[in-house]
């Protein structure tokens, strides 16, 4: 079985070339840093099963970041295989500098110019005979294309050996601009993504093109339309759950209570929320592969480094919109160790998709009317919560990296227009894989609520939440110590320990424990009904119960996502971060909140410490330091 390795720039089509070829559906970004790791892929290629290699984006062989070198050592150490370099054309006098280089240490490599379609007046017949080696013109979002070129490639390899390479002068980047110069027939630049930045990167239209963009997302899957989507599939399953669950199972007591009430009757609660996750993922994917969010980078990379970050951060930050564990990963493609580990701790406060059905449900119950602006403000309040807590701790510690320890490169790509396809491709596996996270986790954890919740410590069945039941008595015996955080229910703490295992369970255990498929109502519906387990009937409580959910620590799979990247202690040192958070804000709001003058002696001390901060921090400025030579003051 041979092996071909996909070689090429950062955001350069490597891994649409991998999807079109191996008919995957591997994550597509149009920026720098989207694969951080080797990727291995089967393909069938005239009978014969090949094993494709996506391995990182370098600009050269010299590489510096951590996704770089993972690259340069695995091509030194399969120099015997096929090596497809995927050049871009609108940047091939930068992609060329790595070609040359591959073609210093193997002659199996074959060049496919990707996107050469939108580069008019290139001889890359000229291009062929100045490197020595086959050139092709492909698209990598056509399969047919791809697949015939691999083809050709494949057959064209061995005939490299026998060619020989003409005007090869000086250094790789000094052949690449010889290469440039002697193909290039005519120059003409495209002003169309040029202009687009003049309004996208202006200091003054940026944050409200920004805001409208993060509104509109919000709207659109939190809105009118997410709405009508999610009660349609809940209809729908709770449909074939009346049909088949009550027809077979209706006259085993037992039996029926722990499906309606237990396994299935938490999976309808959760799964209901999928449509909403499907469009929230779309539409970042969207303004993801059209290039805006590498615009984004750039501009957030100055507010985001005064609290010790850098605009790279701001893929597995918005990644972990999705999923907090699998964005952990993408933290590699930041160089600095310290702003690495800042941006996974950063992670942990930025509310993944599972804690999406608990937001919904406490706001579709309590606020409903502004349904998606309120949401918004969750998102934005636990974001804040994390930022404010990471420049304490820069102001505390004093961790000031220097410029040149944390430097700043990020590619602004070109404009596109994104494939709405394989966005909805891949937003639909975002949304199985999320469903196949309810039948594991939420299935096991909620056979685990229903065995505690129906029998007593002898094994004797009390039925749910039956006197004694164990549940019951292990809340109990935990309740005094939460109640100083102002949990207002025992089973609140249940809902809380079950989140560790996966924050869809909270949703889930919520709704079993309040009984919501036998009583056939939604769960933002039992929150508010005095006689549920868990109910809400004070403002302080929901906000209490928010806060707790949504600072806590993340689920056991980002834990070992941690642990994977960073080691043990610091997951376990991210674990008590945010659980110390968590219950700072929620003790702080309980006892604020029943006494009006704590509250306002709160709040004048924090004007205060505002006010004395920037004083300071003004005074500090202004303040000389005798080195007449290196100030810019006009003091004299």
């Amino acid at each position: 079985m041979n092996e071909i390795l996909i070689v090429g720039n950062p955001n350069a089509g490597k891994t649409t070339f991998i999807n079109s070829l191996c008919k995957s559906n591997d994550k597509v970004g149009n920026w720098h840093g989207v694969t951080v790791k080797e990727a291995v892929h089967k393909a069938v290629i005239d009978g014969t099963e090949q094993t494709v290699v996506d391995l990182p984006g370098l600009y050269s062989l010299s590489a510096c970041s951590p996704e770089e070198r993972l690259a340069k050592k695995y091509i030194e150490n399969n120099l015997d295989k096929t090596i497809i370099n995927i050049i871009d054309a609108n940047y091939l006098e930068r992609s060329l500098v790595l070609t040359f280089e591959l073609l210093e240490i193997s002659r199996n490599v074959v060049v496919a110019v990707n996107m050469a379609s939108e580069v008019s007046d290139f001889d890359y017949e000229k291009l062929e005979k100045i490197l020595g080696v086959s050139v092709f013109e492909i698209d990598a979002r056509s399969k047919r294309d791809v697949l015939d070129f691999v083809k050709k490639a494949l057959l064209t390899v061995p005939k490299n050996k026998e060619k020989t390479a003409l005007n090869r002068l000086g250094n790789s980047v000094q052949n690449a601009q010889n290469a440039i110069k002697l193909c290039k027939k005519d120059v003409k630049n495209n002003k169309k993504t040029t202009n687009i930045d003049k309004i996208l990167l202006n200091k003054y239209a940026f944050l409200p093109i920004f805001v409208i963009c993060v509104l509109a997302v919000f709207f659109v899957a939190f809105g009118p339309i997410g709405l009508f989507l999610s009660d349609i599939l809940q209809k729908c399953v709770g449909f074939v759950f009346d049909f088949v669950f009550g027809k077979i199972f209706s006259h085993k007591i037992v039996l029926y209570e722990f499906l309606s009430g237990g396994v299935f009757g938490a999976i309808k609660s959760v799964i209901s929320f999928v449509p909403q996750i499907v469009l929230l993922n779309f539409c970042i994917g969207v303004l993801e592969n059209c290039g805006y969010l590498p615009r984004v980078g750039y501009m957030f990379n100055f507010l985001l480094s005064k609290i010790g970050l850098s605009g790279k951060s701001t893929l597995p930050l918005l990644l972990g919109l999705g999923c907090s564990a699998s964005a952990v990963t993408f933290t590699k493609s930041i160089e600095n160790k310290s702003v690495q580990k800042k941006s996974a701790i950063l992670l942990g406060f930025v509310p993944c998709s599972a804690k999406l059905p608990f937001v919904l449900c406490i706001v579709s119950a309590f606020f409903a009317e502004y349904k998606f602006l309120f949401v918004l403000v969750f998102y934005l309040l636990s974001i804040l919560i994390g930022v404010v807590a990471l420049k304490l701790h820069q102001m505390l510690t004093k961790n000031k990296q220097k410029q040149s320890d944390n430097y700043f490169l990020l590619e602004i790509p070109k404009m596109r227009v994104p494939s709405f396809l394989l966005l909805l491709k891949l937003s639909l596996k975002s949304a199985i894989d999320f469903v196949a996270r309810i039948l594991g986790t939420v299935t096991i954890g909620s056979i685990l609520i229903y065995l505690l919740s129906a029998f007593n410590f002898k094994f004797a069945h009390v039925g749910m939440l039956g006197d004694g039941n164990m549940l019951t008595e292990v809340s109990n015996f935990l309740f005094p110590v939460m109640k100083i955080f102002g949990l207002s229910s025992t089973y609140e703490i249940v809902v809380l320990l079950s989140g560790l295992f996966g924050k869809e369970m909270i949703v889930a255990t919520i709704g079993e424990l309040n009984k919501v498929g036998s009583l056939n109502v939604t769960i933002g519906e039992s929150l508010t009904i005095a006689s549920s387990p868990i109910c809400f009937l004070s403002t302080k409580s929901v906000i209490v119960f928010s806060c707790l959910v949504m600072l806590y620590p993340t689920c056991i799979a980002a834990f070992a996502g941690f642990k994977a990247e960073f080691g043990s202690k610091f997951a376990v040192f991210a674990f008590f971060v945010n659980l110390t958070i968590s219950l700072a804000f929620a003790f702080l709001i309980n006892v604020l909140w029943s006494n009006c003058v704590f509250l306002l002696v709160f709040l004048f001390c924090f004007l205060f410490a505002i006010i004395l901060f920037v004083v300071l921090k003004y005074k500090k400025k202004n303040e000389c330091k005798g080195n007449c030579y290196d100030c810019n003051k006009l003091c004299w």
